[in-house]
């Protein structure tokens, strides 16, 4: 998916990103390293019993707003549930 992410942001002439592939568990940034974490279901919830730790880490890099999506794939249906979380 990096790859495909980085080609198309070369396709666009967007020289202002930067991609990093990580740890979702063990994130590599100095506490309140961005104003937006964003996390959709994978971040969090294939991270299995580690799933708290890694959800202390977003909140630790989170300057302003996390956002979060889990999908419950335990179930017959998904359920999908939102979070939004401003740092004061």
């Amino acid at each position: 998916m990096l790859g495909i992410a980085r080609r198309k942001a070369e396709e666009l002439r967007l020289g202002n990103i930067h991609f990093v592939e990580g740890n979702a568990v063990a994130l590599a940034f100095p506490d309140r390293s961005f104003d937006l974490v964003l996390n959709m279901d994978r971040a969090i919830s294939f991270c299995g019993p580690e799933a708290e730790r890694a959800l202390f880490g977003s909140c630790r890099v989170t300057r302003k707003k996390l956002i979060i999506t889990v999908a419950n794939r335990a179930g017959m249906v998904p359920i999908w549930t939102a979070a939004s979380l401003e740092v004061a």
